[in-house]
């Protein structure tokens, strides 16, 4: 049934020129938003048009024009005018914007459809709020115009609520709030108090600034969600695990990725995950789940030890250069080192650290890939012997009643249970997979 503000609109169509129903069907089909006109408003862009010489006729050849925002459609026959056009028609009006973006921004006819498709009100929005937003995009935000043609939505953004971003949000992530918005343009899609909130969010679940410049995408966001996906994440053991990586944040933009992604490798029974592998594209979680064996990206178990034993006061960075390429180097002399589950890795570094300083498990970081009860029960046996306590527990070194053990330093405990555990395996380094969430893993089975 027709509404009664499009039967306004097909009286004037028919007053226009008599429609068959096909043609009203197709009007209606291609133009949607016609429906929704009042009689007012139609009325107001026919004396418009009418201000530039177009008669009724010639608008309802081009029904576009009555979908166009009035006071664009005043702005662009005034623009035509001023360049000079004497006879003015219904096409060049449509096509007034797109002039103007070619010659302000040197667009394609195709980026201008590709605006057009993806930013639906651009076509409809006043040209004086279109040359605000690329006067402050430009002028105040800094934006190049290479930024602004590929962020379309910088065109069509609301200059309203992007200068009160800029008034009432000084800054985002520890960044100045202009240059959070050249890194992340869509955060001029959110209004400000939305990103104030999510600020405070971030802060209030201890999310580092550093980790927050690292996925700037999370103040596009809705601050509900946000809040939402963090709370469920807490409690997340995979989440917990990575918590100290920078791009902790990538694990709130895509939880439900990622939770659908972390029952695929539960039920494929693998052990070795990333963060990548929770985050990443299709066809890289597909080849990896498809693909034989277990094997973990190198950088994430180096990220997590560095970050979970940093020995600086003041961290200027999420993890130190210089540590992870130490870490790394140590790290790659173990010929399975990637076969080490992330959550092996973290209940050892928890483990240790009850004993031990972070730089002395630091130095000894290869122990940090082997199973968390063959590590207990070495640096038990060897800490029995240098407080001269009785050895107790399955694990009987004779040797060791030769040496002066009272005088083992941390280094050396540690040191020593590294070469124990290795030497059981036969220096082989097929330890490391004995034991990974109760799985045996036989060696013959994985890749390295």
């Amino acid at each position: 049934m027709t509404t009664q503000t499009g039967q306004l609109f097909v009286v004037v169509v028919v007053v226009c020129h008599p429609l068959s129903e096909y043609m009203h069907t197709k009007l209606k089909k291609n133009y949607p938003a016609l429906d929704t006109l009042s009689h007012d408003r139609l009325q107001y862009s026919l004396q418009i048009l009418k201000k530039f010489g177009i008669n009724s006729s010639e608008a309802c050849d081009n029904p576009h024009v009555f979908c166009m925002n009035p006071i664009s459609l005043d702005n662009y026959g005034e623009i035509l005018k001023e360049c000079g056009f004497i006879n003015i028609v219904p096409k060049h009006l449509v096509s007034v914007l797109e002039g103007y973006l070619t010659w302000k921004l040197s667009i394609t006819p195709d980026e201008f459809k590709k605006y057009c498709r993806n930013y639906l009100p651009l076509k409809h929005k006043p040209m004086h709020d279109i040359q605000e937003a690329l006067d402050i995009a430009g002028n105040n935000i800094k934006f190049d115009i290479n930024s602004i043609r590929r962020n379309g939505f910088v065109i069509s953004a609301d200059p309203v609520n992007t200068k009160m971003i800029l008034e009432n949000v000084e800054t985002l992530a520890g960044l100045d709030i202009r240059e959070a918005i050249r890194i992340e343009p869509a955060i001029l899609k959110n209004n400000y108090n939305s990103l104030l909130q999510i600020r405070d969010i971030l802060e209030e679940y201890r999310i580092p600034q550093l980790a927050q410049r690292r996925c700037l995408k999370v103040f596009c966001m809705c601050p509900k969600s946000v809040r939402e996906r963090l709370e469920d994440l807490k409690n997340l053991k995979e989440y917990n695990i990575l918590s100290t990586n920078p791009r902790v944040l990538s694990m709130v933009i895509h939880q439900r990725k990622m939770m659908t992604r972390l029952s695929k490798i539960q039920a494929a029974r693998k052990q070795c995950y990333s963060l990548n592998h929770l985050v990443s594209s299709s066809k890289v979680f597909n080849e990896y789940i498809s693909s034989f064996g277990n094997k973990v990206c190198g950088r994430d178990i180096a990220v997590l030890i560095t970050s979970s034993l940093d020995v600086r006061e003041d961290a200027v960075q999420f993890v130190s250069p210089d540590t992870l390429k130490f870490v790394l180097t140590q790290l790659r002399r173990h010929k399975f080192w990637l076969h080490a589950a992330l959550n092996v890795v973290d209940e050892n570094i928890k483990f240790l650290k009850r004993r031990f300083k972070n730089d002395i498990i630091l130095k000894n970081c290869q122990l940090l890939l082997y199973p968390v009860l063959d590590i207990e029960q070495y640096i038990e046996y060897l800490l029995n012997l240098r407080e001269n306590r009785v050895a107790e527990g399955i694990i009987k070194l004779d040797y060791y009643n030769n040496l002066s053990c009272e005088k083992l330093t941390d280094e050396q405990v540690l040191s020593l249970a590294l070469y124990e555990i290795e030497k059981k395996y036969h220096f082989s380094g097929d330890g490391i997979w004995a034991r990974q969430d109760g799985v045996k893993i036989e060696t013959q089975s994985i890749n390295s």
